[in-house]
């Protein structure tokens, strides 16, 4: 009996050991097709991203969640700030650098020869730059907002923008951008978006 005993113990380990081993190689699988669907979802939304088939803020709002899964904090924060707007950042600040826009400023109020008409108007900015201030002005909006702005031709309209000429109080208090600005940041915003999709997979894979 102490034979059969010890040879029904030693089967037991051996079934147990089985029973892990294929456990271990099942939760491995599931493990790796996990893994291999996530890849598939970071290429999927690169790819609509690239695509323009989709708004960005909807791609965005898609990786919000893939960023946090990831912890990937650089890409969540990037996200939640376009999806819900900025706070005002510094122009000597890198961050956001694709927030900026170039704009004008007529350092007075009334400009003889100054004219609201594109392609006049820049043209007179380019001949008397000594009459403007040339800076730069951060748009915090979230990205919603600049991608319900249609596409402008930049030689037939410009914008006209709120600010004040930081060098002269006696500034107009307002600015001219080309007409295709907001546009601008939406591919830089797109661009950036793709960086650091791409970043992550790269990083995930290796």
């Amino acid at each position: 009996m102490g034979k059969i005993d010890k040879f029904k113990k030693v089967c037991g380990y051996c079934l147990s050991a089985a029973v892990i081993f294929i456990c271990a190689a099942c939760f491995s699988k599931q493990e790796a097709r996990e893994r291999e669907n996530e890849y598939k979802n970071i290429l999927v939304l690169l790819e609509q991203v690239r695509s323009t088939e989709i708004p960005l803020s909807e791609c965005l709002a898609q990786a919000l969640p893939i960023a946090e899964k990831h912890n990937d904090k650089e890409l969540a924060r990037f996200c939640q700030d376009e999806l819900f707007g900025y706070k005002k950042v510094s122009v000597k600040n890198k961050r956001a650098r694709y927030r900026f826009l170039e704009v004008f400023c007529p350092l007075k109020k009334d400009l003889p020869g100054l004219t609201e008409e594109a392609p006049e108007l820049f043209m007179f900015i380019d001949c008397y730059p000594e009459l403007f201030q040339k800076t730069e002005l951060f748009i915090p909006q979230p990205i919603t907002v600049l991608e319900k702005i249609h596409p402008a031709d930049p030689d037939k309209s410009f914008l006209k923008l709120m600010c004040q000429a930081k060098e002269n109080s006696s500034g107009a208090g307002f600015c001219y951008a080309r007409g295709n600005s907001f546009l601008n940041i939406v591919e830089a915003v797109r661009r950036e978006l793709i960086r650091k999709l791409t970043g992550l997979f790269n990083s995930s894979i290796f």
